[in-house]
């Protein structure tokens, strides 16, 4: 997996497409957990707005777990970093953005590449390094 992170219209879509070389029609939209579930991902290469799917997270949905099974292994995740700026007053909005950071961290985590966006401009800050023994 591979997750590029940067904040709203910061050219995170157009660095995907760009760096790796993917179609609009490659990269899977994310809009309501329903169309999320039934959807086997296959003709996709990235996934983006995993952001709007986190308020309909509930005891038997949990994004990161299911983000985290096989068939993400070798997709690219494009997600908003909503850690800057002003704390909202709205509790949902407060929830939404703890929930943000969490499952960015978990995919980091999980990730073998993790790639900021700002301007455009892409840059690594995890990769990983093979290690010899």
């Amino acid at each position: 997996m591979i997750l590029i992170i940067g904040g709203a219209y910061q050219g995170k879509k157009e660095y995907v497409k760009n760096r790796f070389n993917i179609l609009n029609e490659e990269i899977y939209e994310c809009s309501h957990i329903k169309n999320f579930l039934k959807e086997d991902f296959q003709n996709y290469k990235a996934i983006q707005g995993i952001e709007n799917l986190i308020l309909e997270e509930d005891e038997n949905f949990r994004l990161d777990e299911l983000l985290l099974k096989d068939i993400f292994n070798e997709k690219i995740i494009i997600g908003l970093d909503m850690s800057q700026g002003v704390v909202p007053i709205d509790k949902n909005m407060r929830k939404l953005r703890r929930r943000n950071g969490e499952l960015l961290s978990i995919l980091a985590n999980q990730s073998k590449e993790v790639i900021r966006v700002f301007c455009g401009i892409g840059r690594k800050i995890k990769w990983k390094i093979h290690t010899f023994i």
